[in-house]
């Protein structure tokens, strides 16, 4: 299957399970768009990296996609590892509130941007 051309979204892209995912987008055709809290070097010419999107701030969120031209489609990795041994999670709801307030905000805006 070709992606030729197509624009894809990437949250946690430059995380260890993301960016193979953009790999893998980027060598079948895909262009990525990857946000990103801090700067970063993309990967190759298929790869777009908007420096300064926070994931937990809808606003962000919202901006970051009302910028990007027609996406195909939104692959969503980011917030999903914590390091830290599973019992000191256990009673914490911290972690927890970041990343559902993560996919909520990418899940939404991803929703809006397709209408």
């Amino acid at each position: 299957m070709s992606f030729d051309g197509l624009h894809i979204v990437v949250t946690g892209g430059t995380g260890a399970l993301g960016a193979t995912v953009v790999d893998r987008l980027t060598n079948v055709g895909a262009v990525c768009h990857i946000p990103s809290r801090g700067e970063k070097d993309a990967a190759n010419h298929r790869v777009k990296i908007h420096a300064g999107i926070d994931l937990t701030i809808e606003e962000d969120v919202q901006a970051f996609y009302a910028g990007l031209p027609d996406i195909y489609a939104s692959v969503h990795t980011a917030g999903g590892f914590a390091m830290a041994p599973r019992k000191s999670m256990l009673g914490s709801a911290s972690p927890c509130a970041e990343l559902l307030n993560i996919a909520n905000s990418t899940t939404w805006s991803t929703w809006r941007k397709s209408l």
